[in-house]
Order: structure tokens, then sequence, then C-alpha cells
């Protein structure tokens, strides 16, 4: 398993895997959230029509 490091602090509002799912590609890395959170998942279809 690879060493887990901190590359970011989000906070309410911010927007994460945008990028893998606009250029249809995989993710470089993975989300642990520190709290609770509510999270909105956005499928393909919606966001491309």
């Amino acid at each position: 398993m690879r060493q887990q490091v901190m590359v970011a602090l989000l906070g309410p509002g911010d927007i994460v895997g945008e990028i893998g799912t606009l250029l249809d590609r995989g993710r470089s890395a993975s989300i642990v959230a520190l709290t609770h959170c509510e999270v909105v998942s956005i499928p393909g279809d919606i966001l491309y029509g």
C-alpha cells in the first residue's frame, strides 16, 4: 500500500474528480473524509447529455 500524503484540505462546495471525468481518464488520487460529509455524484449521461 502506498503512503498516504495530504495534498489538499477541501471545504464546503469544493469539487473533486472533475478532470478525470472531463478527460475520461482514471483518477490520480483517492480522497478520504476527515469528518462527516455529503457527496453528490453526477452520472456521465447527465453531464454529457
